[in-house]
């Protein structure tokens, strides 16, 4: 089965319409490399995404790409369009052609054919494009007038749809395949539709065409619940819906369409760049193994002459009183004689002296001497024991250099059994980016809001200003001293609409913003919280940082109660800090928590020791233990605490 390589019009579709809520981002920077183009776009609130566009390709996408130097045109770029907002993204017509428009540019992608990167003023007015094409009909230059091609795309009216069947002399699948459905869902309508694949166009009785036209309606306004297929484990298509073309193939569902395209492409790119991987692989190799002989050789070496001059430097002290009087007598001679005079006497002498010296090297200062064997090298203006200190030293150093090249022999080892692992090419890694709300507090309600809290003036600025939405709730405790407290009304970005935020969510952040604010520290047993729409929290002239007027009226939750849950749920790997009944929810074990003296490092400690008594199995021991300490340590409010009952 061979997959379609790239995406139609009816893909191109149902991926704008995710991707609406990229409007109102900010363009951050551009890359391109050929004809594949990514644009790095941040979305108040989001976080940061990047978006990929390249011939038949259209996503967001969560994996690496090497990033090399920007090229001439993606500086362009980003010259021009740094900084500026998403103001709508937009397919034109049924065609593969997408329109991303800021307040002063059209950014202008046409993903058929080979593709092309168009940048226009607001009137269509080419600035630059990626290449200049030029066709009996039109002109992609600078200075010239954008016009868009003229194609033979789906129309949403039957009287034009019938008039494109009746005029074209192709088989109906290619007709459909053609106008912008692509293979998979030309052959998807005509199943639907119980019509030869093979039949043509124009040969179609008006009733077939009807029923063609009624089973494309219903397709574009199918219910997406999109999927990979896979075929022999390796991905073969991704889908927004099932086809009848895959009813018999394994499929995963996916949380969006696009994230379904992005895996299926991104694999795509993987395969391409294993196989010069595994090229190079083989010489990389090759080399690491060659250096590993070199060092080995280098540990050899320095361990045998660190050996040799450690037993020289033994030899001098064994030898001392030989040693000492070779040394004196030389330098006492030459006060009176010449070094000629001395060398001779030195042969014609035989004494246990005369007879160890093998060399006298006078312009260097040194005798050569014998002991136990071998040959020692000694300097005749120093002592014996500083001789043989100099030895020890030199042994010392090389025994040294000796344990830095075992070092280095390690780390070459660690990177040879690396490579012999399978190969994990750049492109797969996902991003270990940090969630946008990772910087302040937060936890996900037992009915799965996310709830995110400020942790000093600069997060309580930083969470009404850029990750506040009108659709959200902000809570805040009735004192001075507390942090600005969210309900998040959208969890995941790709989602159409704001869920209803629940009186459940609200308690429960009431409870987390009581929590957190000066009445812990104090030693509160409970405190008024008040919530309030984002509308009602104003900045004004005068305030601090993190400080805002809040008007319009307020909605108490009365005498809300200091309490925190200190949870785990050994299987997930969680860690959770949070109001008793989000813990309770999310947790199998759990300890309360209250305002009181002991300090956060005592108490963090008692807190895990607890929760691994609580434990079951010796597995869920083990993995509680593995939390490290600070974790709970620094959310404990206040830096103290103590246990509830």
């Amino acid at each position: 089965m061979k997959s379609q390589k790239e995406i139609s019009s009816l893909d191109l579709k149902f991926l704008i319409e995710e991707l609406k809520f990229l409007v109102d981002s900010r363009i951050d920077k551009i890359y391109q490399d050929g004809r594949n183009l990514r644009i790095r776009l941040y979305a108040r609130g989001f976080g940061e995404f990047e978006l990929y566009a390249s011939t038949g390709r259209f996503h967001l996408t969560s994996y690496r790409r090497v990033t090399e130097n920007p090229t001439n045109f993606a500086m362009f770029l980003r010259k021009r369009l740094r900084n500026k907002r998403i103001k709508s993204i937009s397919q034109r017509s049924f065609d593969r052609i997408v329109e991303i428009a800021t307040d002063e540019y059209k950014l202008i992608l046409e993903l058929f054919h080979k593709g092309n990167f168009i940048l226009t003023d607001l009137n269509y007015n080419i600035i630059m494009p990626y290449e200049i094409q030029r066709w009996s009909d039109r002109t992609i230059a600078p200075r010239e007038k954008y016009v868009f091609p003229v194609t033979n795309s789906f129309r949403e009216d039957f009287k034009e749809f019938k008039r494109t069947v009746y005029a074209s002399p192709r088989e109906i699948v290619g007709l459909l395949a053609q106008i912008g459905f692509g293979g998979k869902y030309a052959e998807e309508i005509l199943l639907l539709s119980g019509i030869d694949k093979n039949k043509a166009a124009q040969s179609l009785a008006m009733e077939e065409a009807e029923k063609i036209f009624e089973n494309i309606e219903k397709l574009l306004q199918r219910e997406i619940k999109p999927k990979i297929i896979l075929e022999n484990e390796q991905i073969i298509d991704a889908v927004p819906f099932d086809i009848k073309m895959y009813e018999n193939f394994e499929k995963k569902e996916m949380k969006s369409f696009n994230e379904a395209v992005d895996l299926f492409f991104s694999e795509k790119d993987i395969n391409k760049i294993k196989a010069v991987e595994e090229k190079t692989a083989v010489a990389v190799d090759m080399k690491k193994q060659r250096m590993l002989e070199q060092q080995e050789k280098s540990i050899e070496k320095w361990g045998e002459e660190s050996k040799a001059v450690k037993e020289k430097a033994d030899l001098i002290y064994k030898n001392y009183g030989l040693v000492e009087n070779i040394l004196k007598t030389i330098m006492r001679t030459r006060e009176t004689r010449s070094w000629d005079e001395i060398k001779r006497n030195i042969e014609n002498e035989d004494s246990p002296e005369a007879n160890a010296i093998k060399e006298l090297r006078e312009h260097e200062g040194i005798v050569v001497v014998e002991l136990g064997g071998k040959d020692v090298e000694l300097d005749i203006t120093k002592t014996v024991d500083e001789n043989a200190a100099e030895l020890y030293e030199k042994a010392k150093k090389m025994k040294s250099k000796r344990e830095k090249a075992k070092k280095i022999m390690e780390k070459t080892k660690e990177k040879i059994i690396v490579a012999e692992k399978p190969l994990i090419p750049k492109i797969p890694e996902k991003r270990t980016r940090k969630k946008w709300y990772e910087k302040y507090r937060y936890f996900w309600t037992s009915d799965d809001f996310l709830v995110v809290a400020g942790k000093d003036a600069e997060t309580n600025e930083q969470l009404i200003k850029r990750n506040t939405q009108p659709e959200d709730i902000v809570l805040h405790a009735d004192i001075q001293g507390a942090p600005f407290t969210v309900v998040k009304a959208k969890n995941d970005p790709r989602s159409k609409q704001a869920r209803k935020i629940t009186p459940v969510a609200v308690r429960e952040a009431a409870e987390f913003a009581a929590a957190y604010s000066k009445a812990w520290q104090i030693g509160l047993g409970n405190i008024d919280v008040y919530w309030i729409r984002p509308e009602q929290v104003k900045k004004v002239p005068g305030l601090p940082k993190g400080s805002f007027q809040i008007q319009g009226d307020r909605n108490y939750l009365k005498k809300t109660q200091l309490r925190l849950a200190v949870g785990v749920a050994p299987e997930k790997k969680l860690l959770m800090i949070a109001p008793v009944q989000a813990v309770n929810e999310k947790c199998k074990y759990f300890l309360t928590l209250k305002p009181g003296d002991e300090p956060a490092t005592e108490l963090a400690k008692k807190v895990k020791d607890a929760l691994i008594f609580k434990a079951i199995s010796e597995a869920e021991k083990e993995t509680i233990k593995k939390i490290p300490l600070d974790l709970i340590q620094n959310s404990i409010p206040a830096g103290k605490g103590s246990f509830v009952g």
